[in-house]
């Protein structure tokens, strides 16, 4: 699907370096056109990552847990996608929110948050920006469901034998490795995946401090581990705070080995 297929009827809030706008498609169904913001169309870096995180998004579509592309192209020199508009809101939002169909499905929201990751890992890529904002939910309350989209796909690397280090991301999700040393692996997304699902199951994040200067240094610090899960969460599964917290230990080689295995023991809670 086109730009010229679209009918636009309202912006919407935009996210990162991309321009919102929620669009008619001629079948009458909503879709949203993002666009490489007008102030970043002529930075190099920024364009870079926008055409990139497009690429990405048709290349890993379609998945029912990700946010699918219906087209890509460049129009008067600004990159664009057409993707599905999902009216629910991000997980963020929802957390801060206390919406009750999120807190009830905690675990259907981890277990498909894992299998879009490990769709994403089986074809080598690592996603980079995991976190509450880039997964959309939609909550049925009459039927008791929940359904996310992973979204934003604009830092994603296609790892190969050379590695570039990166330190792009959200700090507060980032594993120690990679703030430390810009380290980029499939464990980066696993332990951003445990501040998910950490912050989803407590409503806290697992790393703070006086400033965000100092939780960032919290976080990097291989000697300062997160408050256990369970003392935040009475009755919560045993085996899902063990997975939680292996997700967050601060050395990769202690969390899980892939992100197949992870969706393969969260079955099992």
């Amino acid at each position: 699907m086109l730009r010229k297929d679209l009918k636009m009827v309202r912006s919407i809030r935009g996210g990162g370096m991309a321009r919102l706008t929620l669009s008619r498609g001629p079948e009458g169904k909503d879709y949203v056109l993002r666009e490489l913001s007008q102030d970043l169309i002529l930075k190099p870096r920024f364009r870079r990552c926008f055409i990139n995180g497009m690429r990405i998004r048709e290349a890993l579509s379609p998945h029912p847990y990700i946010l699918e592309s219906r087209g890509k192209r460049v129009y008067r020199l600004v990159p664009y996608e057409v993707i599905d508009y999902i009216s629910g809101g991000s997980l963020a939002e929802m957390i801060s929110g206390r919406h009750p169909e999120v807190q009830n499905h905690h675990l259907d929201i981890l277990r498909q948050l894992s299998s879009a990751l490990a769709h994403m890992h089986n074809r080598q890529m690592v996603h980079l920006d995991v976190k509450a904002e880039n997964i959309l939910v939609e909550a049925d309350s009459r039927l008791h469901t929940v359904h996310i989209r992973l979204t934003d796909f604009d830092l994603t690397q296609v790892l190969t034998r050379r590695r570039r280090k990166v330190r792009a991301g959200t700090a507060g999700y980032m594993a120690p490795e990679q703030l430390n040393r810009g380290r980029v692996d499939y464990g980066n997304d696993i332990f951003a995946f445990g501040v998910v699902a950490y912050y989803l199951v407590s409503g806290k994040m697992p790393f703070s401090g006086f400033s965000p200067e100092h939780a960032r240094r919290v976080q990097a610090d291989p000697r300062r581990n997160a408050v256990p899960i369970g003392r935040l969460c009475s009755g919560l599964a045993a085996r899902l705070e063990r997975i939680i917290m292996d997700c967050l230990e601060k050395e990769p080689v202690k969390r899980f080995p892939s992100m197949a295995y992870l969706e393969q023991e969260l079955r099992r809670v």
